[in-house]
């Protein structure tokens, strides 16, 4: 093969390649539509967060306040303990479900006074309750120190499909990821009262795969 040929058939292979990867991509931002509360403790469910932590899940509704503000949860808890002047906060995760096909852990805090809790935050999807998973009795550290997201796919295809979209995520969306600060997230983050009446939040994730 000539070394013009063998040029050719590089290009054809690398263009073929990325086609492949942009492909599994947009499939892979179908693990995470449509998730929601897992609608009962299945086995699947329970053996996910058993992989987490060696505390109970338990289903808890969402009762935001007006000022509630969207991915804030830490931040919601923190100013209804200022407003009610008791309890603290307790960490965890909120576990979502797509199906049969994926799993998600997403880092979460809750509000507790000794044996009560609330959830005073709300999700873009309007949930009325949530699945919590408290952190595992032997952590020690702040809200920030509970993992971010943990991803589990079930089945060949969703399981290369996840591990695409992580790939991609650490190479391209992490890196150039704008963090607002604490103080940025309250001033600028949708509040209940907002949502309520009909405005949406499209998530950073979506914007991403959109724009590839």
């Amino acid at each position: 093969m000539g070394k013009n040929s063998r040029l050719k058939k590089e290009r054809r292979n690398a263009t073929a390649n990325l086609y492949t990867a942009q492909q599994k991509l947009f499939a892979a931002n179908g693990l995470f539509r449509e998730l929601t509360t897992p609608p009962e403790l299945s086995n699947s469910v329970l053996s996910f967060c058993h992989s987490l932590s060696d505390q109970t899940p338990f289903y808890i509704a969402c009762e935001p306040e007006a000022w509630s503000r969207l991915g804030c949860c830490d931040a919601n808890v923190e100013e209804y303990i200022r407003q009610t002047g008791c309890g603290k906060s307790a960490f965890g995760f909120r576990v979502w479900v797509n199906g049969p096909n994926y799993m998600e852990a997403e880092s979460h805090a809750i509000w507790r006074n000794g044996d009560a809790y609330r959830d005073v935050s709300f999700s873009n999807e309007g949930e009325s309750r949530i699945l919590f998973l408290p952190v595992s009795s032997s952590f020690i550290g702040k809200f920030d120190d509970v993992p971010k997201k943990v991803r589990k796919a079930y089945g060949k295809e969703n399981i290369e499909l996840l591990r695409v979209y992580e790939a991609y995520e650490a190479r391209y969306v992490i890196p150039n990821r704008q963090q607002m600060s604490r103080a940025e997230a309250w001033d600028h983050m949708l509040t209940y009262e907002r949502w309520k009446k009909g405005e949406r939040y499209t998530p950073i994730v979506k914007q991403a795969l959109r724009s590839s």
